[in-house]
Order: C-alpha cells, then structure tokens, then sequence
C-alpha cells in the first residue's frame, strides 16, 4: 500500500551541452529510478541551454567566450529552484567547474571524476582506459589527470576528428 509521494532532493541539470546528452541523462535517471507511480521518480530540474559558449572555441581555438560564467548562472538558478544536487552531462564543460563551486552551496556530481573512480573499482591497476572525447577533454587532460590520481592511464584515438564528428 502507498503511504504518498516519496519526498526525494531534486536534481538540477546542467544541460543543452549538448542537449541530446541532456536528454539521455535524464532518461537514464527515469530508467534507473525504482518508480510504482509517476510521484516516486525523482525530482529534476533541467536547464537546457544550447547558448552556452562554446567549449571547443574557448578551449582549442582560444578565441571563444569563457563558457564558465553562463554555467554558473545556470547553476545558481537550479540551487534557487530547489536543486539539492547537479549533475552536467557534458565531460568538457567540468573543465569550469570551479565556476559552479563558487557560485553555489550545492555539490556538481564530478562525472569524469566519479567515472575514473569506478574505473579503478573495475579493472587491474595500472591498466590502460580509452578515452572517446572531445578533442578539447583530450587537450586540457581531464580524463587523464583523474585515470593518473587512481593508477590507470589515459588512451586516445588518433583520429580526434572521427571522435568529433561521432559526438
């Protein structure tokens, strides 16, 4: 027998970067949420904004607006609706992290990092992870920084424009 609604902390979502990963993260939660009725899935608060600037233009060509000011806009948005927590589905975007963790009291959900850390759980020590990620996750070393802080290695493609064009 139902007693009412779970009370569950929203979620808020850092999205439109871009927005068919947005839309997978959150069809990933549904998925993933033990639900008997709509009022048991967890609460998400979702700003998908494809205005943000973009990362590669900031990043690689170095002549791109810094995307770090709009993602902390964002963030403090989702904290004032009532976001208990962020998630981004964006590997590249954590590059501006800090932004949000100046911005707001609420905790961003590392994705790379906690990734790496699930890795490490997974396979043998020192071993060897391929890396499908923007050209501009290759460049700043985001993957390869948090594979090195738990003992595994960062493996790239050779051919970052078919990786690109993938994405």
């Amino acid at each position: 027998m139902n007693e009412g609604p779970r009370l569950l902390n929203p979620i808020g979502i850092l999205g439109g970067m871009g927005p068919e990963a947005t839309v997978s993260l959150m069809q990933r939660v549904l998925d993933a949420t033990l639900a008997e009725d709509d009022a048991d899935h967890i609460p998400l608060h979702v700003n998908l904004n494809p205005g943000v600037p973009s990362r590669i233009r900031h990043l690689i060509d170095r002549n791109g607006v810094d995307p770090g000011p709009v993602i902390a806009q964002m963030a403090i948005g989702l904290e004032k609706a009532g976001a208990k927590a962020l998630a981004m589905p964006c590997n590249t975007a954590h590059h501006y992290a800090h932004w949000i963790s100046q911005s707001v009291e609420i905790p961003l959900l590392d994705m790379p990092r906690l990734t790496c850390a699930r890795l490490a759980a997974l396979v043998a020590p020192g071993s060897g992870i391929g890396i499908l990620a923007s050209p501009a996750t290759n460049r700043i070393g985001l993957f390869r920084s948090y594979l090195e802080e738990v003992g595994l290695s960062a493996i790239f493609p050779e051919d970052e424009n078919q990786v690109l064009a993938s994405i």
